[in-house]
């Protein structure tokens, strides 16, 4: 192997973007090799051909590079015993395996193959939300359970010790965290369940694990953080509800359907205990959302179509 510098130079069309951001085919035969922030601080030059030759439009250097990592998308069966109709609610993705959960306790795995199949949960409700961590897989649903599962094909019952409404879960390596109605939430270690009462007004909506700490978020639009679950303290407040929260590579999406707002509202955030960098309101409301990449985030608008940011959430 060498250390030597070496210059990469290639001639690409641009297809599409802002002032900011340029969109180029991800066609191109060695693409597969320039993983993420592959080409951060290098030079562009955009030029197009005219009458006189090949004219530089502008040059600029690489803030930020990051390759599409969308896919089509391509319909595949799942065979087996579920019932017809049933809605797929929350993912989760562990090395290689995937594991889809829905209505009717809905438990499949391999939905990143040809051939999901379908496992038995033990549980009728529908299984609302699933996560991960090195050990395994967890998932609950609305009524208080939570599930257990080394690899996503057997799974064990985790029962709370008191009634609880749950609305999401999220796992670190140390611990399972539950978003609960009435500003509590579920704390569970080795099989074993604990009720937190938070002392914050509202709903507990939502919670995610971003590799360091745990973040919820509320009905009353308060933003918590915790980094073992046990102790808690409010990040920011927004002023609004706030239903969802999603997170990859340091950037955190915020979505809120409150009614007092005239359109559903996402916020984008790079710090979460910091103000946002930007802030959208999509009339045609939200389905739901993801942050594919530092880069990247999708919106399923409530007409059915799919959007895409590259800035931030500045322009979708």
């Amino acid at each position: 192997p060498s250390f030597e510098p070496y210059v990469i130079k290639t001639s690409l069309t641009v297809e599409d973007g802002t002032d900011s951001v340029i969109m180029v085919p991800n066609d191109h035969p060695a693409s597969g090799l320039y993983g993420e922030g592959f080409f951060d601080g290098g030079d562009v030059r955009i030029a197009y051909q005219g009458e006189s030759g090949v004219i530089t439009k502008k040059t600029a250097k690489v803030v930020r590079y990051s390759p599409d990592q969308i896919a089509p998308f391509v319909p595949v069966p799942v065979t087996g015993d579920i019932q017809a109709a049933s809605r797929l609610l929350d993912i989760a993705v562990k090395g290689d395996d995937v594991v889809a959960v829905g209505e009717y306790g809905m438990i499949i795995t391999g939905i990143n193959g040809q051939a999901p199949v379908p496992r038995y949960s033990g549980v009728n409700s529908a299984v609302i939300s699933v996560a991960s961590n090195s050990e395994g897989f967890f998932a609950c649903t609305a009524e208080g359970v939570v599930l257990a599962s080394s690899d996503g094909v057997t799974w064990e019952n985790w029962i709370p010790p008191e009634n609880v409404v749950l609305n999401s879960l999220a796992a670190s390596d140390a611990a399972v965290v539950a978003a609960c109605n009435e500003g509590k939430i579920l704390l569970g270690y080795d099989g074993t369940l604990y009720v937190r009462d938070l002392g914050v007004p509202g709903d507990i909506t939502d919670v995610i694990y971003d590799g360091r700490r745990f973040v919820a978020v509320t009905s009353e639009g308060e933003i918590l953080i915790s980094d073992t679950g046990v102790i808690w303290k409010i990040a920011e407040g927004t002023g609004f509800g706030i239903d969802d929260i999603e997170y990859a590579d340091s950037v955190y999406m915020i979505v809120s359907r409150d009614e007092r707002l005239q359109n559903h509202l996402i916020l984008v955030y790079n710090n979460i205990e910091g103000q946002p960098l930007s802030s959208s309101y999509m009339e045609q409301g939200i389905a739901d959302a993801a942050v594919l990449s530092g880069t990247k985030a999708l919106i399923l608008g409530g007409d059915g179509k799919i959007y895409e940011s590259t800035d931030y959430g500045v322009a979708w």
